[in-house]
């Protein structure tokens, strides 16, 4: 006596596309909004890091003019140059090194009031490295 089994193709493609199917329909619209709010944080934080590295950039070249000027021995253009550095661009990391700058061409220059002042402000914003350990000792 033979038994007959009876054959059941199965398909797994078909399975999983079901799964998917339910899974969508359930949860499809929460995904899709979790999705585009990703991307828009995503779009917002690239922007942001690209604005600032453009204002870095631009600061940096100014504080590179005002650096040259201050190893030219023109420290009272430097200084002018490098407030107005550390005035337009005050979070940017060259506009924070302005104040050293500026305090560096104020103590050449024989102005050890502003020399401080500047370095102060240097100091409130840099609180460690090489530059922050010169600029405690001046």
């Amino acid at each position: 006596m033979s038994v007959q089994r009876s054959a059941r193709l199965d398909d797994p493609g078909a399975e999983l596309l079901t799964r998917t199917t339910d899974l969508w329909s359930r949860y499809g619209r929460i995904a899709s909004v979790a999705a585009l709010a990703l991307l828009g944080v995503g779009a917002l934080v690239y922007f942001t890091m690209r604005s600032r590295a453009a204002t870095e950039e631009q600061a940096a070249g100014r504080l590179a003019e005002a650096n040259l000027l201050y190893w030219q021995g023109e420290y009272k253009r430097s200084l002018e140059i490098a407030r107005q550095v550390a005035q337009e661009y005050p979070s940017a990391p060259s506009g924070i090194d302005a104040h050293r700058l500026a305090g560096d061409n104020a103590y050449w220059d024989g102005d050890f009031k502003t020399a401080v002042n500047e370095y102060q402000a240097y100091l409130s914003k840099a609180k460690s490295g090489v530059l922050a350990d010169a600029a405690r000792r001046s």
